[in-house]
Formats: structure tokens, C-alpha cells, sequence
């Protein structure tokens, strides 16, 4: 007797049939305060205190609030924009590992625990870097005698995403799929439309500055939409990355808010008003060859080099704080580094650095001899000291 055992991917799905799905979509479409950009933005952003990262998004689309209004850019969203739905589309995305670089720092993605994500109306969101690659569409009573044109639109970026006709017979792809780019926490849409072939030859749109509306009548697709579907997309530091390197918002820092207040809780920490948080630096250790005599033993030590910033210091040895014990020569506190006023311009890589210091940094050495007690300062211990540079 032979025992089959099958193991099947795990699957995030939750909506369970075609009529259901329609159903809870149409209520999604129509909700005034879903997403980031509803009408809760309005109290978020007029203000004098407003975060501008928090509060930047597309400022030709701020007076539209719902996502059916955003898609179809209507001041006032009406049920009959879907009244023609009849499939629900089934988005399903591979999530596989991989490494990335973001915000100068490594990322590595190992196995997730659920290694198919399909899209759902009530999905929890899941991160850009894990929908890197195109997804799987299809549907309950898809035929191959039929003809369809695919769309995805970032509704809250309003831009195109991917763009496919002759779907799915012999597709032809106008424009290649891309992740949602979405740099902060919060839930921001990724929408798939799917339309019965028109009489005309798809035009590709302009994707920065995607016009669903404008593609639907300039392509005879007004009464075509048959099909709707949505991936909430949350963030994560490959999105962060991209909208860094397109120059049009950097938000890493929100990577160190969050690691600050996941640490353990210290009362330097406690205090520190991480709301307030608007920027983030690069630290670079730059240790000299040692060869010296300190605290009754020889010191033998070669040149390294280390590259510490926010994102990963929470697990590097630089960054823990030492403990004060017996054979700790210094028993008070001691300010390791200060400076003050540091203009924009000298926040950069290279030889410029950080020149103007109140208190340089040094180090205060643990003596391993208790009949050693001597206690070395950071000026005696200068040669032999870290030094660096933001």
C-alpha cells in the first residue's frame, strides 16, 4: 500500500464565489475612506503641521477620495460605472525570496510563509518586492473562443501598471507589469480591469499619468468592462527605494521609526520624539592598524572597515550598549559623540564628511586584568579610536 501525500502551495484567498466577490468589490469601489487618499486625508493635510510625505500624492487627483471616483476621475462615483461586471477576475502572484539593496542597506527575503498570494477584496496587504513579478489571471468560465484586454492601474499613484490584449488567446503585451511603487504603511490599491475586445486597436496610454476614462472612450470601451479585481498593496523598503531613486520622495527614514520602536525600550529611546523623524544617515567605521600596549596586555588589530545605518544597527555588535561590570574601568556615563548644527551640505559620502565636532568620538576601553586600573580616556585613546563620518 503506497501513502500519496500532495503538498499544496499555501494560499492567501478569501472571497468564495464570482456573485460575492462582484458584490463586496462594488462596496469596496464605492467606500469614501478605504484607502490613504479618502476623505480622512482632507483633516490630515490642511494643515500647517502636515507631513508632506505622508501627505504626497498625485495633486490633479486630491479631489477624488473614493477609489471608484480616483479610477474613473468623477467628483461624484455612480454605481452604473460597473454595471456591466459579470467575472471576477483571480490574481494570483508567486511569491518567491530573492535580496534587494534599499537605503544602503541589504534586504533579504527568505521563504514566506505563504508562497502564493492571491488577490482579494479583503485581503491583508501584502509587500511590493513579494508582486515583483507579473501574476497568473484567469477566471471561473474563461473560454479560449473570446477575446479580453487587461489592464492593472496603481489608482492611488494613477499610473498604468500593466497592459495586455488578445488575452487569452495569443496576448500581446503593450506595456510590461511593474509593482506597486508604495512608499508609505498604509493600504493603497493596485486594480485589474478586464474588457470584452473592442473594435479598435488598443493605443498605449501614457502610464505616468494614467486616464482610465480618457483610455476607455478613445478605445471603444465604455460599455466593455466586464471585470474587476484589486491587490492592497502595503510597503516595504523596495518600494521605498524605487520612489528614492525616481528623486520623488525619500522616505527611508520611516524604516528607522519602525525599527526604533519595535527595539527594546531603553529611556533614551522612550523619548525620543520619533514622529518627528524626517531624515537618516549613513554611518561608515574606518579602524586603523593597532599595535600598541593598553591595560597590561599587548593589542594587535587590523585595519577594517564597517558600514553601519539605522536599518540594520539593532543587530550589530556596534550598536549594543555595553554593560558596566567589574573590570569596566569607567563606572560614570560618558557622551561618546556630539555635534551640533550640522549644515545640509556637509551630509554626504567622501572625504567632506562631518569636520566640525563638539565632542569627538572615542571610545573607552574594558580592561581584561582586574590589578589594571588605569582608566583610558577617548583623547588618550585617540590612535586607536573609531573614527567616522556621516
Amino acid at each position: 500500500m503506497f501513502l500519496l501525500l500532495f503538498l499544496l502551495p499555501s494560499v492567501t484567498a478569501l472571497c468564495p464565489d464570482t456573485a460575492t466577490c462582484i458584490s463586496r468589490v462594488k462596496e469596496i469601489v464605492a467606500a469614501p475612506r478605504r484607502f490613504w487618499f479618502g476623505e480622512q486625508r482632507r483633516a490630515q493635510c490642511q494643515h500647517r503641521q502636515a507631513n508632506p510625505i505622508d501627505c504626497f500624492g498625485p495633486s490633479h487627483l486630491a479631489v477624488y477620495h473614493s477609489l471608484g471616483s480616483r479610477l474613473f476621475r468623477a467628483k461624484t462615483y455612480h454605481t452604473a460605472y460597473l454595471r456591466n461586471l459579470e467575472i471576477f477576475p483571480r490574481i494570483t502572484y508567486r511569491a518567491l525570496p530573492g535580496h534587494y539593496r534599499a537605503c544602503d542597506h541589504e534586504f533579504h527575503v527568505g521563504n514566506v510563509s505563504a508562497n502564493v498570494v492571491e488577490a482579494d477584496p479583503d485581503m491583508s496587504s501584502v509587500e511590493p518586492f513579494l508582486i515583483r513579478k507579473k501574476p497568473e489571471i484567469g477566471w471561473h468560465g474563461l473560454r479560449f473562443d473570446e477575446e479580453f484586454t487587461i489592464l492593472m492601474t496603481d489608482v492611488g499613484f494613477g499610473t498604468l501598471n500593466y497592459l495586455v490584449t488578445n488575452f487569452p488567446i495569443k496576448p500581446k503585451v503593450l506595456k510590461e507589469y511593474e509593482t506597486s511603487e508604495n512608499f508609505r504603511p498604509v493600504d493603497n490599491p493596485l486594480v485589474l480591469l478586464v474588457f470584452r475586445k473592442g473594435k479598435k486597436d488598443v493605443e498605449v496610454p501614457d502610464a505616468e499619468n494614467f486616464d482610465l476614462t480618457t483610455f476607455m472612450l478613445k478605445n471603444d470601451l465604455a460599455d466593455n468592462l466586464v471585470g474587476l479585481s484589486l491587490v492592497v498593496v502595503g510597503s516595504d523598503a523596495f518600494a521605498i527605494e524605487r520612489q528614492r531613486l525616481r528623486g520623488t520622495v525619500d522616505n527611508c527614514h520611516s524604516l528607522i521609526r519602525k525599527k526604533v520602536a519595535l527595539s527594546a525600550s531603553t529611556p533614551l529611546i522612550s523619548h525620543l520624539p520619533l514622529d518627528e523623524l524626517r531624515a537618516w544617515l549613513t554611518i561608515s567605521f574606518e579602524q586603523p592598524r593597532v599595535n600598541a600596549r593598553i591595560c597590561c596586555q599587548k593589542i594587535r588589530q587590523s585595519p577594517s572597515f564597517r558600514h553601519i545605518n539605522a536599518n540594520s544597527c539593532w543587530w550589530d555588535n556596534l550598536c549594543k550598549l555595553p554593560s558596566a561590570g567589574e573590570n569596566l574601568c569607567c563606572s560614570n556615563s560618558a557622551l561618546h559623540w556630539l555635534v551640533v548644527d550640522i549644515p545640509a551640505s556637509e551630509l554626504s559620502y567622501g572625504a567632506r564628511g562631518i569636520t566640525k565636532f563638539v565632542i569627538h568620538y572615542g571610545v573607552y576601553v574594558v580592561c581584561q586584568h582586574l590589578q589594571c586600573l588605569q582608566c583610558i580616556s577617548s583623547t588618550e585613546m585617540h590612535n586607536i579610536s573609531s573614527q567616522f563620518r556621516a
